[in-house]
């Protein structure tokens, strides 16, 4: 759907954490869309800047502070688990 995108590697980390949580796969889809477009998440995928990385370093600590039992939760989950969301939503 967006041309400007050369290729969705990285992509498979965002669907595998939704399709976890969300079992239809038109409305992960649908998720995905937003999460592109509404908070520009595409930007990552566009053009090699420092973006990904400071948002891997801050995502931790804004999850901690804000939903504490999510962020328990994730800790909870087996550590390949935890790896895959670490890459995707630090």
């Amino acid at each position: 759907m967006d041309k400007d995108i050369g290729t969705c590697a990285g992509y498979n980390y965002i669907i595998a954490l939704l399709m976890r949580f969300i079992d239809d796969e038109e409305a992960v889809f649908w998720c995905l869309l937003q999460i592109m477009t509404s908070l520009n998440w595409r930007r990552f995928f566009i053009c090699e800047d420092k973006s990904m990385k400071i948002m891997q370093e801050r995502v931790p600590d804004f999850l901690k502070s804000v939903t504490p039992r999510l962020y328990q939760y994730m800790n909870e989950l087996c550590e390949t688990q935890t790896m895959s969301l670490t890459m995707t939503l630090p």
